[in-house]
């Protein structure tokens, strides 16, 4: 559509459902449908049919009779079918049987106590007005009291008289809120939950109600005495209330009253009885609607007050409520033919189902108006009721359809699950001007940046009106067509809107309705505006486009964050840096008492994960994408002020290679590295190139000042520090310079370890314990002049982190993005593979690991001794020792717990001690300067020191649910050990490594181990996620009123 300006003239304060009386639905109707045949033998609708003209527009060509539009403008009409015998309403036909039931057919009022009917009336007035608790405390005080002598009033009206009116929602000026809705149903259902054989009131005996179908009762009928005795005791006290009313009169004549009056009384009696007998007759078998709407009207009209509640429970809405009339229908709404239009195939055409059951209700409706016509046989004309009913039941839900297949889709099916038009539809589960694609890494890109295919960007349109400053941008991406990037899609103007086609004169023409620039400069103000105004183009998504990206499920305010467009030639998917996408590593402590506290911005990874990318339709959406939602701006965590964003894994590898003392470069080398940063890129128009093309043209303006080489001779070399220096000097050009200094995860000696003449060396740094080395990082005024770039230089308060806090987070954005392509050009160049020689240990230092760990099986025998009280000096059988085990854990399940802390204590101080603790920096083959796998687990690019141990060393005590495996009823952790064998293996402690191969035992052991790891993480983010989302949304709706 063309934009426009107009601004609102109304506002919705409240939407509310309700149902709609017979005299509305005929009002609202344009055409009552009277005939099943929908078109006649040239395919023309029929008057008065399913198809009728006042309905809508039947095809493209035909205009409407209502409102004399095409099929595209029009609206659509309601019509109506008039139903020859009322039916029950199948969405209330659970309620109506729950009330039929409580409702006596002598007297026409509920079967409870009329005081148990007035408390709970009490409660639902209490709880119209919004005093629930008044009404819970009435719940729980009348029990304790004899139902007789309670007043309503002492808790509805305290202190106001003998006031007693009953009121409704219109009347106290408010709608049901939710709490009091389901207050409201708790008290009806407690209500309609008692049965009473026997009526309370007048204490006639109700005959029982089935339901042989949905949709139909069936009234069991009572004996003739029984009948009897219940219409006596019924005509009796209509006689005596009938007396009471008459009985107020003056008069003198006390005989003759008395004579008259018993001659009337006893005639009116007779006559009363002789009626309500032949009723009860007819109340005999099926309870047909027509008889059950007869006695919810008298109901309704007894028992006022509360069912006054009912309507308003059931029929929540502003108009006029629809009464008892609500459960049953006497006409059915018939929806416009543009919601239920045919389906042509060739020469076939399928009508819509919504079409097929109306039909099949006309039909239905038809054959039962000419029974009642014809006057046939009363099984006939119930059999033809039934299957009216029927045909109704279909049409509002087809589950009612018992034993049939293939049944057409109901109107609850159209609307419920997630198929139904709510959660399809108007959930915001389908939306216009997005895409959705899985994603791809790619470090090319800057981290506020998207990678958008070709397919995208030829779909994805945005309405720019046409200015004299864009005129012949616009002209050029018409011309360009649908099918060419960047072109348009449509042209529109005051007239109309005009779909480009792919090729032809069309476009050309189309073209030369924009209005020439030329002059806009020269002669500012003589250009007349209209000739611009009104005129949009839209074009396709291209370079510079700001886009929403998110990923579901959607658990921060990260989780939606804007991203400049690339469009990217050649590609398939949406790529994006891996900065975005980022998952924090959690100790299992913190994951299980903090759960996703280091929850990143999309929490992805690259495995099939997919995105949503949505497109902004206006500016004011695009510069609040640009300016708040940008995602260089959610740096840091809007919670705790902590990053979320930074490189990792091979990016760290490469930087801790770099920024190492021994690394030179060339001059070659050295300016090839700074071009390969991009960060000519990192201001707005500074940079230009062709459409897709990954790497960008730099400008004159955009020199970056050169280093002095930090060596002169032989040949001038500069160090990977000076390449850092040089980063930091463009991106903070035009600032004061800042300094930093923040410890490094890698330590001093890492990369001071060297072979010289087949022997290990370590140069000796004990003398420079107070001064600082290559652990902390400085940087002075720019220039890093000491320490190594690692995970830590990007975490809090690292060098990303300062820079953000000191010029902003656009800056930091920058320098994130160009370190990254930086690390990934001198990683090409570097190389860096992980081999078996890497995991491998001296043979002295092997002999050592085995022995210490071999040493831990005397740590089982000793602690098993102490626990049972047996000193290590004296000599006892192993089967005695085991017995005495059994006896003890068995009379004391608390003392296994004892043994268990301290078994797992005094094998963990033996393995992290001696040898053990200082083999994985000492004991490698290589040493850690040179060792692939120590770089990267000490500078936190990937994995731990655990990895490394249970790699080379060995695995350790292995854990299921915080203690050592656990043993079975027979005292065996695995079938293969004896029972309460005391060794450390038998628990779980394993001396294996992955290098040399795991035993069976210690395999399965492993295993146990990893699966309750997965299990316990799944757990906790099922039971975690749902109370985000609920938490994310109350805080959303009571504490940010301005929020979008």
């Amino acid at each position: 559509m063309v934009l426009t300006t107009e601004g609102a003239t109304n506002s919705v304060e409240a939407v509310a459902f309700s149902f709609l009386t017979d005299d509305e639905i005929r009002r609202s109707s344009r055409v009552k449908i009277t005939s099943p045949i929908l078109v006649d033998f040239l395919l023309h609708p029929v008057p008065d049919g399913l198809y009728d003209a006042a309905l809508g527009p039947f095809d493209d060509k035909s205009l409407c009779k209502s409102c004399g539009q095409t099929s595209k403008h029009c609206p659509g009409h309601f019509g109506h079918i008039e139903l020859v015998s009322p039916v029950y309403n199948p969405l209330m036909f659970n309620i109506l049987s729950n009330i039929l039931q409580r409702t006596c057919f002598t007297c026409h009022h509920f079967r409870a106590p009329s005081k148990e009917v007035d408390i709970r009336t009490s409660q639902l007035e209490l709880i119209m007005k919004g005093d629930i608790i008044r009404a819970k405390r009435l719940e729980s005080i009348i029990p304790g009291k004899s139902v007789d002598s309670f007043n309503p009033d002492e808790f509805i009206h305290p202190g106001d008289g003998d006031e007693s009116q009953c009121y409704s929602a219109e009347q106290l000026g408010e709608n049901w809120t939710s709490l009091q809705f389901s207050e409201a149903m708790s008290v009806l259902r407690k209500l309609l939950t008692k049965k009473h054989k026997k009526c309370q009131k007048c204490g006639a005996k109700n005959p029982k109600i089935s339901k042989p179908t949905f949709g139909w009762f069936h009234m069991n009928v009572l004996s003739a005495d029984e009948t009897r005795a219940d219409t006596i005791r019924s005509v009796e006290s209509e006689t005596t209330n009938d007396d009471i009313s008459l009985g107020g009169g003056d008069t003198t004549d006390v005989e003759d009253i008395t004579s008259a009056g018993t001659a009337k009384r006893d005639k009116r009696k007779k006559e009363k009885l002789s009626y309500k007998l032949a009723e009860q007759n007819k109340l005999s078998g099926s309870l047909l609607p027509s008889q059950v709407k007869g006695i919810l009207e008298l109901l309704w009209e007894n028992e006022a007050r509360l069912c006054s509640y009912i309507n308003d429970i059931q029929d929540q809405g502003f108009g006029k409520k629809a009464g008892h009339s609500m459960f049953f229908l006497e006409n059915i709404f018939v929806p416009p033919i543009k919601f239920r239009p045919p389906t042509k195939g060739g020469d076939n055409v399928m009508e819509h189902p919504q079409t097929v059951l109306l039909t099949k209700v006309l039909q239905c409706n038809i054959s039962l108006g000419d029974a009642h016509l014809n006057k046939s046989d009363p099984s006939k004309v119930l059999s033809r009721w039934m299957d009216l009913q029927q045909s109704v039941n279909m049409l509002f839900d087809n589950k009612t359809a018992s034993g049939k297949r293939d049944v057409a889709t109901g109107i609850c099916q159209l609307l419920e699950k997630k198929e139904g038009i709510f959660r399809q539809k108007m959930m915001g589960k389908r939306v216009n001007f997005a895409c959705r694609s899985v994603i791809s890494p790619d470090p090319y890109l800057a981290v506020n940046e998207i990678g958008i295919p070709p397919y995208f960007a030829l779909r994805l349109s945005y309405p720019e009106r046409v200015t004299p400053w864009n005129v012949v941008k616009l002209r050029n991406a018409i011309l360009n067509g649908p099918e060419s990037h960047p072109g348009a899609t449509h042209y529109a103007d005051k007239v109309s809107i005009v779909k480009l086609p792919p090729k032809g004169k069309l476009l050309s023409l189309t073209s030369r309705k924009l209005p020439t620039s030329r002059g806009v400069i020269l002669h500012q103000g003589k250009i007349s505006d209209h000739e611009f105004e009104g005129k949009v183009v839209y074009r396709h998504l291209k370079d510079g486009d700001v886009v929403l990206v998110n990923r579901q499920p959607t658990l921060h305010k990260p989780s939606i964050m804007a991203h400049i467009v690339r469009v990217l030639k050649g590609e398939k998917t949406v790529r994006m840096h891996y900065a975005n996408c980022r998952v924090a590593t959690v100790n299992n402590y913190l994951f299980y008492f903090f759960p996703f506290r280091d929850l990143s911005t999309y929490n992805a990874d690259f495995d099939g994960d997919e995105i949503n990318v949505h497109f902004p339709q206006d500016e004011i959406s695009r510069a609040e994408a640009y300016n708040i939602v940008n995602a260089n701006n959610q740096y840091v965590k809007p919670t705790s002020g902590d990053p979320i964003r930074a490189l990792i894994q091979d990016h760290i590898v490469s930087a801790a290679l770099l920024t190492k003392k021994d690394t030179f470069l060339s001059y070659e080398e050295f300016n090839q590295l700074l071009y390969s940063s991009g960060v000519s890129m990192a201001g707005l128009g500074s940079f230009y190139g062709k459409h897709g093309q990954k790497v960008f043209i730099s400008n004159s303006e955009s020199e970056m000042f050169l280093f002095p080489p930090a060596i002169w001779k032989p040949e001038p070399l500069w160090t990977g520090k000076q390449v850092i220096s040089a980063l930091l000097y463009y991106i903070t050009r035009g600032s004061p310079p800042f300094t930093a200094e923040k410890n490094a995860k890698i330590p001093s000696n890492f990369f001071k370890t060297q072979i010289r003449k087949g022997k290990r060396y370590t140069e000796d740094t004990s003398k420079k314990k107070d001064k600082p080395d290559e652990d902390k990082l400085l940087i002075y005024k720019n220039d890093l002049v000491r320490g190594v770039v690692d995970k830590a230089q990007f975490g809090d308060y690292g060098m990303i982190h300062t820079v953000q806090e000191l010029y902003g987070s656009n800056v930091a954005g920058n320098l994130l993005s160009a370190l990254s392509r930086l690390f990934t050009t001198f990683l090409q160049m570097h190389g860096f593979t992980c081999g078996v020689d890497d995991l491998m240990l001296t043979e002295g230092k092997d002999v050592e690991r085995m022995n210490q760990l071999k040493s831990c099986e005397i740590i089982g025998d000793s602690v098993h001794r102490e626990f049972i009280g047996v000193k290590n000096s004296d000599n006892i059988d192993p089967v005695t020792l085991q017995l005495n085990i059994e006896k003890k854990i068995r009379s004391n399940g608390e003392a296994a717990l004892t043994l268990d802390r301290k078994m797992t204590s005094n094998l963990n101080s033996r393995t992290s001690s001696g040898i053990l603790k200082k083999l994985l920096s000492e004991g490698i083959l290589k040493p850690s300067g040179k060792n692939c796998i120590s770089l990267m687990t000490t500078s936190g690019a990937k994995g731990s020191m655990v990895n490394f141990q249970q790699i080379s060393s060995h695995l350790g005590q292995q854990e299921l649910e915080g203690k050592r495996v656990p043993r079975m009823v027979s005292g065996k952790t695995l079938p293969c050990f004896p029972p309460w064998d005391c060794s450390p293996r038998a628990g779980g402690f394993i001396i294996d490594r992955f290098l040399t191969a795991l035993h069976p035992q210690e395999y399965y052991f492993h295993c146990m181990a990893g699966r309750e790891g997965l299990i316990g993480t799944w757990v906790l983010w099922v039971a975690y996620v749902p109370h985000r989302v609920v938490l994310v949304e109350y805080l959303s709706a009571w504490f940010s009123p301005f929020n979008r």
